[in-house]
């Protein structure tokens, strides 16, 4: 299963198995490089909250 986001209406339930493919862009004003994070929040026992580290070099 594949949702696009153009479609996809939060919050989105999955059924076991199935992707939700997410894309993050950023446009800074400034050179250099960047953080931060993205957190999906599951209703897996044992993975409530997933955490993703993001980076991005400005030139």
């Amino acid at each position: 299963m594949r949702l696009d986001l153009r479609t996809v209406r939060f919050p989105a339930v999955l059924r076991a198995g199935a992707r939700l493919r997410v894309r993050v862009s950023f446009t800074p004003s400034l050179p250099g490089g960047f953080t931060g994070s993205l957190q999906v929040i599951t209703g897996a026992a044992n993975f409530r909250v997933v955490s993703l580290s993001l980076t991005g070099q400005c030139i």
